[in-house]
């Protein structure tokens, strides 16, 4: 079976940007960038996954990756 999870704390680092200049440029709260961050959300909000992508210059598919479990 697989997981969805997302790959926040990747892309962050790739495109150097904090988790603070985030909050602020997507309209996020930082508690719920930090659940996103360790996957303890339940529940994605796709208009928060296209500010992500747009503020961050990247695809869903960037962020959204599967996970095989065993």
């Amino acid at each position: 079976m697989s997981k969805l999870y997302i790959d926040l704390e990747t892309v962050l680092k790739e495109k150097n940007v904090s988790k603070n200049k985030l909050c602020i440029n997507c309209s996020m709260q930082r508690t719920q960038l930090n659940k996103y961050c360790r996957n303890e959300m339940s529940r994605v909000d796709l208009s928060s996954v296209g500010r992500l992508c747009e503020y961050l210059d990247c695809t869903p598919n960037e962020l959204l990756k599967m996970k095989k479990e065993d």
